[in-house]
């Protein structure tokens, strides 16, 4: 089944949250190409400073699974970065404290590997992959100023 198709086939309320990331996971993107690092993460502040509404908040896997299933359709939306960026945003937009997470390893083809994962309460939602071989850096102030 195509791409389009599958999005046509998700209820109403999923077809909106998975159009939302991927707007989201677009402007990340284009922001990490054309903007230093910490003005992406402040734009991503401001624009999660706006909470919803309360009855629009939605489970915390139900947006990470959003931004999952969003990032197949935007070119460099796959990147763990572009989508803990959006990720860590859009929950914090919906209320939940979220934590962006960068790591590094000196594994890799070029000796040298870094990711980007999400936690919400101790629990990965985006990025699970094989965390224990990266050393986490400092979370940037700005991105996780509590």
């Amino acid at each position: 089944m195509g791409k389009l198709k599958r999005l046509m086939s998700l209820p109403p309320a999923r077809r909106r949250r998975v159009a939302g990331a991927w707007v989201l996971l677009v402007k990340v993107r284009l922001g990490l190409w054309v903007l230093p690092f910490s003005r992406v993460t402040h734009r991503l502040e401001v624009w999660a400073a706006r909470r919803i509404a309360a009855r629009e908040v939605a489970d915390p896997h139900e947006l990470a699974w959003a931004v999952r299933a969003a990032s197949r359709g935007v070119p460099g939306g796959g990147h763990c970065l572009t989508q803990a960026l959006a990720a860590r945003a859009l929950l914090r937009r919906h209320g939940y404290e979220a934590r962006l997470h960068i790591g590094v390893s000196r594994e890799g083809v070029l000796g040298f590997a870094a990711h980007a994962w999400v936690e919400l309460d101790g629990e990965v939602l985006i990025g699970d992959a094989d965390l224990d071989r990266y050393q986490v850096l400092e979370s940037p102030r700005r991105a996780d100023a509590e």
